[in-house]
């Protein structure tokens, strides 16, 4: 009896060959976005959080001053197979745009000058506020070689004994990510 290829079998060492990436730095994927596409409305591909939500503690002396920073990742993914035997791979290259709503850190730590976009009533680059507080350069907004997507943001610490909630998620064009809640809070003074 002879070895066979199943359909099942040849889809993955297709993927295995043609996603198979030697990366410049070991241990790390490639990020390369200059041919990143949208993944539009696709109902095989899925982004998903790594995490969905994120408690922050801040101490009473870092109250309306400190920024706190926190990684967020994604995991931009495709379904492929029969119903039956269904599985999921990670899917690169997809151009992302994030939305943040919240408590967002106003430093230019977390408001680099690759995120000012033209405002058209005033013709003037600026940033959008629904980017401020985005670390992550514009040109790194997309899926990485095994599918990740990443996004450091910064959140400024409350007022002493307050709390604040802040929300993340990422698109790409109709496709969008379930959002991500950042908690962060200032404990009372001693």
């Amino acid at each position: 009896m002879g070895n066979k290829i199943t359909p099942r079998l040849l889809l993955g060492i297709i993927f295995s060959y043609g996603c198979s990436v030697q990366p410049s730095d070991p241990g790390l994927c490639d990020l390369k976005c200059g041919n990143a596409k949208i993944a539009g409305a696709d109902p095989s591909f899925l982004i998903e959080p790594q995490r969905e939500e994120y408690e922050i503690t801040c101490n009473p002396t870092q109250a309306n001053v400190t920024e706190k920073g926190v990684a967020l990742r994604f995991l931009v993914k495709e379904k492929f197979g029969g119903e039956e035997d269904a599985g999921f791979r990670p899917v690169p290259s997809i151009s992302i745009d994030p939305i943040f709503f919240g408590n967002f850190a106003p430093s230019a730590t977390y408001n680099p000058d690759a995120n000012k976009r033209l405002n058209p009533d005033t013709n003037v680059n600026e940033i959008p506020d629904q980017y401020k507080g985005i670390g992550t350069k514009i040109d790194d907004w997309c899926s990485d070689s095994c599918g990740v997507v990443s996004f450091d943001v910064g959140v400024l610490c409350p007022a002493v004994g307050t709390s604040s909630s802040s929300s993340f998620q990422v698109h790409s064009g109709a496709l969008f990510s379930p959002p991500v809640v950042i908690n962060i809070q200032t404990e009372e003074a001693i």
